[in-house]
C-alpha cells in the first residue's frame, strides 16, 4: 500500500537520482490537498475547458471519417 507520504516522497524524487515528469490529472482539483500541489512539487497547471463546437466536430471527423457529415448532429446531441 502506498500512503499519502509515500505519494509526496515518490513525486519528490526521494531515493531516486534520475529527473522524472509526472502529469496529474483531476476533475476536483478543488478537493486536492494543498500539499500535493504546491509550487515546487508542481510547476505547471494547464486547465482544459469543455471542448467548443467547432472542436467536437472536429474529433468527430478524425474519428469517424466515413461519418464526418454527422459531427454537427453529434454535438447537438452533446449540448
Amino acid at each position: 500500500h502506498l500512503s499519502f507520504s509515500g505519494l509526496l516522497n515518490a513525486l519528490d524524487g526521494v531515493g531516486s537520482s534520475s529527473g522524472q515528469i509526472y502529469i496529474l490529472t483531476t476533475n476536483l482539483r478543488d478537493q486536492l490537498d494543498p500539499a500535493l500541489i504546491r509550487k515546487g512539487r508542481v510547476d505547471v497547471q494547464v486547465r482544459f475547458e469543455s471542448a467548443c463546437d467547432e472542436q467536437v466536430e472536429h474529433m468527430w471527423a478524425s474519428f469517424y471519417p466515413a461519418a464526418a457529415a454527422d459531427g454537427a448532429r453529434f454535438c447537438a446531441a452533446l449540448r
